[in-house]
This record gives C-alpha cells, sequence and structure tokens, in this order.
C-alpha cells in the first residue's frame, strides 16, 4: 500500500514538474483521484462497522452525532441489525415513511432524512444496533499517510497525472477536459446509484416489474 507522498513523487515526475504549484495540483489531484477509485472500485478498506444506542422513548439518530467515519464521510448505509432483539431492520423509503405506520413492539423498521437515521417502533428500553456502512476516504495531507485502499495505486496515479497534465498542459483544450470527464463519468454514475439506492429509489428494471404488476 503506497503513502500520499509516493504517489505524489510518481505523479510530480509523470508531469516533469516539482514547483510549489504543481504540488499543489498534485495534492488535489491525487485525492480526487482516490474518491474515484472508491466509488469505481469499492475496495472492502471502506466498508466499515458501528455500534450504537437508541435510547428508549427516541425513535432518531443523528449521523453526525456518531463517532467514526460515519459521522463524517457516509456513502451508504448497507443494513442495520437490531442486536438486542437479533433482527435485521427492514428499510422505508422516507417518502413514505408516514404512509406506513404499523403497530411494533421492537424496533423493526429505518429510513432516513437528511443527517439523521429514523426508526419504527420507538422502543420503551435502550437498543443496541449495528450500522454497517461504506465510507468516503478522508482528505489526504500527510505524505506519510497510506493510501486508504490497496491493489489500486496504478489507476490512482494514472488519474492524477492526466489531471494535472491538463492542467498545466492543456487549460485552454475544451477537448482535453472532456475527455478527462468521460473517463471518470463512471464512478460519479456510480455515486448518483449510490444515492438513488440509499433514498429508496426504484431502479428501471423494479419500477418495469412495477408496471407489469399495475402498480405505478
Amino acid at each position: 500500500m503506497a503513502t500520499f507522498g509516493e504517489v505524489r513523487t510518481l505523479v510530480l515526475t509523470g508531469i516533469a514538474r516539482d514547483d510549489a504549484v504543481a504540488i499543489l495540483v498534485a495534492n488535489a489531484a491525487i485525492n480526487y483521484a482516490v474518491a474515484m477509485a472508491s466509488l469505481t472500485f469499492e475496495p472492502p478498506e471502506m466498508s466499515e462497522e458501528v455500534n450504537v444506542t437508541l435510547t428508549g422513548g427516541d425513535s432518531r439518530i443523528v449521523i453526525t452525532s456518531l463517532t467514526g467515519a460515519i459521522a463524517t464521510h457516509l456513502l451508504d448505509i448497507i443494513r442495520i441489525y437490531n442486536n438486542t432483539e437479533a433482527l435485521k431492520l427492514g428499510f422505508i423509503s422516507y417518502d413514505v415513511w408516514d404512509s406506513i405506520v404499523p403497530v411494533l413492539t421492537s424496533v423493526r423498521f429505518w429510513s432516513i432524512f437528511g443527517q439523521t437515521l429514523l426508526f419504527k417502533g420507538t422502543p420503551t428500553a435502550n437498543k443496541s444496533l449495528t450500522i454497517s456502512y461504506t465510507r468516503y476516504p478522508a482528505l489526504l495531507t500527510n505524505a506519510d499517510t497510506p493510501i486508504p485502499f490497496s491493489h489500486h495505486d496504478q489507476y490512482i496515479v494514472a488519474t492524477a497525472t492526466g489531471i494535472c497534465w491538463a492542467v498545466f498542459e492543456e487549460a485552454d483544450n475544451a477537448s482535453m477536459w472532456s475527455q478527462i470527464a468521460s473517463f471518470l463519468g463512471d464512478p460519479s454514475a456510480l455515486g448518483a446509484k449510490a444515492r438513488a439506492v440509499i433514498e429508496g429509489q426504484r431502479i428501471l428494471l423494479e419500477k418495469a416489474i412495477g408496471q407489469a404488476r399495475g402498480g405505478n
């Protein structure tokens, strides 16, 4: 696993510059490339779990109040498990959250709105929950900090070098920037898909099946 400094050295070598401006551009390009690699390849290092407590009498947890990467770098929630009652919570899209009011004696469902996790039913006592999630990589600033996942150094170097080369050599070339945007388009689409998943939006196939069955 390469460090931020090692990757930066390779990028600066590739553009044959190591002045202060080149270093600033390389730093930004590498962080962008790391984010794109994370979205594209979904490395396992970007998956984590955190144990939280849902307080008795409460039905909400503010994500930013939690400890760890989930508070600042949450990408997607994979599942929430109720440890106290040994069951996996079902997800309900927020747009129908208030339309579904099951009578519950245990915490069985969850949804999300902004930075708030919502739960049904409301527990009478504290419940232990495990949240499994994926996260965005943290910003790299220290040369000794490792890239947060393995096996994708070449992609990161190539992407960051291409961005730097375009900045310094093709500042007025719209075609070059169009090619870079196209190259990075797939991970951007994956990011949009991640948002759709966590918001409970149906994919086209699900929508078609629903229409075939007489739904919307």
